[in-house]
């Protein structure tokens, strides 16, 4: 359905800045654009439609329906009357989000852990040789157990805990 064009560009403006947010997030600019597109359609859409109001090529189109399948936030809906696969947009987007940041940070986290205790590790005389300051090694602990605690909340996978946030934030600002 193409729209005239001053119509159109508040919705591919709209779509534009989905799509530079979860560029910001790590995924691919186009995924974004591509979930706007189908949450404001308010109705599901086949991929001939998404190619048309987002002017890219059958194989984006498809590479990225099957990326948002699977990350949860698009489902298909059914067929058309044309026989065509239709697409609708997940609309509470958050469990999906959260389960992609929590793989994609976790991992990172889990590799910064791993890298502080390799550190913890070294002989004592041996940090002294590298001038290694033991309250900056210590403090660095503390960011990494704190970061893990707040991406934890984040993510819905603690309790919200405001006593330790704020014991998180008390050592940051001493720290800073």
């Amino acid at each position: 359905m193409e729209l005239a064009g001053t119509l159109q560009d508040p919705l591919d403006l709209f779509s534009e800045a989905i799509g530079n947010l979860a560029h910001y997030w790590g995924f691919k600019k186009v995924h974004g654009k591509m979930w706007a597109t189908l949450y404001l359609s308010g109705e599901a859409i086949d991929s001939l439609e998404l190619r048309k109001r987002l002017k890219i090529s059958k194989a984006l189109v498809s590479i990225s329906l099957k990326d948002l399948i699977q990350y949860g936030m698009v489902r298909e809906t059914g067929k058309s009357p044309r026989g065509t696969l239709l697409y609708e947009a997940v609309a509470d987007v958050r469990a999906p989000v959260c389960n992609i940041i929590k793989n994609r940070e976790q991992k990172m986290l889990e590799d910064l852990s791993a890298g502080y205790e390799a550190i913890c590790q070294i002989p004592h005389n041996t940090k002294q040789e590298l001038k290694l300051c033991p309250k900056r090694l210590e403090n660095m602990g503390h960011a990494v157990k704190d970061v893990k605690v707040a991406l934890a909340q984040l993510i819905g996978d603690a309790e919200l805990d405001w006593m330790q946030l704020a014991d998180c934030l008390k050592r940051w600002k001493l720290n800073s």
